[in-house]
């Protein structure tokens, strides 16, 4: 009778383990998505920031640098726009459109 007591023990300890290795894979899988969208989310702010900084310095007659930090920055004139003078801005890293602002128009 002890025997099958101690075997019943085993197969316990090891569905255990196997339950809390799949949570361990689980739980591991869903940090790595979520460092992820951290590094998209930071990616997508510092393009807004320099696409916002590009735009100001356009409105106020200045012409924006090609270059933010690591970000490309590309302006384009609008044709079919309803204002005078507007472009479009936008964002790039490594050649990968990240944000763009459209119809931006001079003051």
């Amino acid at each position: 009778m002890k025997t099958g007591r101690h075997s019943l023990l085993l197969l316990e300890i090891v569905l255990d383990l196997f339950i809390f290795a799949v949570c361990a894979v689980v739980c591991t899988g869903l940090l790595v998505r979520a460092r992820q969208m951290g590094n998209d989310s930071k990616t997508l702010t510092d393009a807004v920031f320099a696409a916002q900084s590009a735009a100001e310095t356009w409105r106020a007659g200045g012409q924006p640098a090609n270059k933010n930090g690591a970000f490309s920055i590309e302006i384009e004139p609008m044709q079919d726009s309803k204002v005078k003078e507007a472009v479009s801005i936008s964002i790039l890293l490594d050649g990968k459109e990240v944000y763009t602002i459209e119809e931006v128009a001079r003051s």
